[in-house]
């Protein structure tokens, strides 16, 4: 179930993988992991569960061989569950059974072992980011780093459509996760088909949101405020402050799709909602997951599965034991943003590189299409050698390469078309919700699906950005920008899912710089200049309406 009075934020950014920021490789999923009677546990300790005050637990807790007098700190509120101790000490409500806790942790262990034996990670499964893994979408398999593994930001799990799909993760050190950064499920992907066996002492930093099953052979440290959906089996202790942890999902999610949420269908839930939910009146605002609002609890109880869609910026709504019951969670998102309608470039896309101001190049340059300056004489064409360009150099007038060919008529018709789409591409409807200002302007260690994407700010690409066409061929990117862009020097763009360059359009009010030795894919519509740094490449177009700046690049359009 996802953790209660807490937020999840559910990217929506990350669903096939690629070669930088997610793994992209095709293995087996994993066989299913059976817990044994160590499932019926969301925390288990050999040595001791110490609390500071307040935590929220739904689920079984207990210890053993280590007496209940070893579980210090929590009330007996805190537990929606029972207290399992060996002995008639820790808290009131416990419950002694010592030959069901022997029993889970002879199981606990028996999993442990099960886990470390399995067939370890192979290729791209294995040693992933060198244990630093950084802003990636784990497709399901067996992961395996024999070294400690950090993770500083967000990760993503993505079940491709599979609810099945099964994640091991094999870890011979620690596990650490950043403080504030979080485990994302998608495409299907379930807590309860997660496993991190981890040899060593795992850390869920302040604020962070874990998900998934732990079986640490040492001890599982959730730092205050840390979440955790899954469970915390630990053959040392387990230490909480004041956190939140819930055993995963063990019914599927009902998702319903773009229902709007309106404050009058609280009367309709049939007190499946608690008094204190937070609720949205939003316009645009909609209702996603297995809620109750339209149908009554039997329904609910019996509702019909479907796949999981990702939610971006969601509010889960805090559930009472009605809905707890029933294992479903109740989100509201923002309404899907559809695809962009296709694009056309008129007379502008028979070219490569066109400008209005000039075209300089250090070299050696190599330019496959075509390429003119208009109403700039072809003198302004500078540095650049016919050699370099495998198609026409055309200008205004006799002057510029020797190469050159002559066609003012057909330039300025270029040239007009090119501000023509610039203005089309502006005009569109401005991306909404998580299509808007996205990180603010500096787009880090993302999978961007196609849309739609506005910002009222210049935007950086400080790391590689992948947009994922999901299948779909002509899935179309516009990306509207008021400020400057800059790829990062070694950056780049990363097309999969089927994602075509000739689909991507970047309409940038401002300067557009590649920095040296990057990589960018798509036509680029610039109202100022466009720099390409030492040694960047770009697949795609050079559309500006003052300067192309090149040095030593590679401009193709290869499609």
């Amino acid at each position: 179930m996802k953790k209660l009075n807490m937020k999840s934020i559910v990217l929506i950014f990350s669903l096939v993988l690629g070669l930088a920021g997610s793994v992209a490789v095709f293995a087996t999923t994993p066989t299913p992991v059976d817990l044994l009677s160590a499932g019926n546990f969301v925390i288990l300790s050999k040595t001791g569960i110490t609390n500071v005050p307040t935590s929220a637990i739904t689920g079984n807790i207990g210890t053993s061989p280590i007496t209940g007098a070893a579980i210090t700190g929590l009330d007996c509120v805190e537990v929606t569950g029972t207290v399992y101790t060996v002995d008639a000490t820790g808290p009131a409500c416990r419950v002694t059974d010592a030959t069901l806790l022997t029993t889970a942790i002879s199981d606990m262990e028996t999993v442990y072992t099960n886990l470390a034996g399995r067939p370890a990670g192979v290729g791209a499964f294995l040693n992933v980011g060198a244990g630093t893994v950084t802003g990636l979408t784990l497709v399901p398999g067996t992961y395996t780093w024999g070294s400690t593994v950090t993770i500083p930001t967000d990760l993503t799990l993505d079940a491709q459509g599979d609810a099945n799909a099964v994640w091991i993760f094999q870890i011979t050190g620690t596990l650490d996760l950043a403080a504030g950064k979080q485990i994302i499920l998608i495409g299907g992907a379930q807590a309860k088909n997660v496993f991190w066996q981890v040899a060593g002492a795992v850390t869920l930093g302040a604020g962070s949101h874990f998900e998934g099953n732990i079986l640490a052979q040492t001890n599982i440290a959730m730092i205050t405020g840390a979440t955790l959906n899954g469970r915390a089996l630990a053959q040392t202790a387990v230490t909480l402050q004041s956190n939140v942890v819930s055993i995963p999902v063990t019914a599927p999610v009902v998702v319903l799709a773009d229902v709007s949420f309106l404050t009058t269908a609280k009367a309709s839930a049939q007190g499946l909602i608690t008094t204190n939910a937070v609720e949205s009146t939003t316009p645009g605002d909609h209702i996603v997951g297995s809620l109750a609002i339209l149908i009554s609890a039997q329904a609910a109880a019996n509702a019909t599965t479907a796949s999981a869609q990702s939610v971006v910026d969601a509010q889960v709504f805090v559930l009472n034991a009605a809905i707890a019951a029933y294992n479903l969670a109740i989100v509201v998102a923002p309404a899907p943003t559809p695809t962009p309608t296709p694009v056309d470039l008129l007379s502008a896309g028979n070219f490569v590189i066109l400008s209005k101001t000039g075209i300089t190049n250090v070299p050696t340059s190599a330019i496959t299409g075509n390429i003119g300056t208009s109403p700039i004489t072809g003198a302004a064409i500078t540095g650049l050698d016919c050699v370099e360009v495998t198609g026409t150099v055309y200008t205004v007038d006799a002057t510029g390469p020797a190469c050159r060919v002559t066609d003012a008529t057909l330039l300025t018709t270029a040239i007009s078309d090119m501000e023509t789409v610039y203005t089309n591409l502006a005009g569109r409807p401005a991306g909404v919700g998580a299509f808007l200002n996205v990180g603010a302007g500096t787009v880090t260690g993302l999978t961007l699906v196609p849309g739609t994407y506005t910002w009222g700010s210049t935007v950086t690409i400080p790391t590689d950005l992948t947009l994922d066409a999901q299948g779909d061929a002509n899935a179309v990117w516009i990306f509207q920008i008021t400020g400057t862009l800059d790829l990062a020097a070694g950056k780049q763009i990363i097309l999969i899912g089927g994602a075509q360059a000739k689909n991507v359009f970047w309409q940038v009010a401002g300067a557009v710089t590649l920095g040296a030795g990057s990589h960018f894919e798509g036509n680029i519509l610039a109202q100022t200049n466009i720099a390409m740094i030492t040694g960047a490449t770009l697949n795609g177009r050079a559309l500006a309406q003052t300067a192309v700046t090149l040095q030593s690049n590679m401009v193709t359009v290869s499609f």
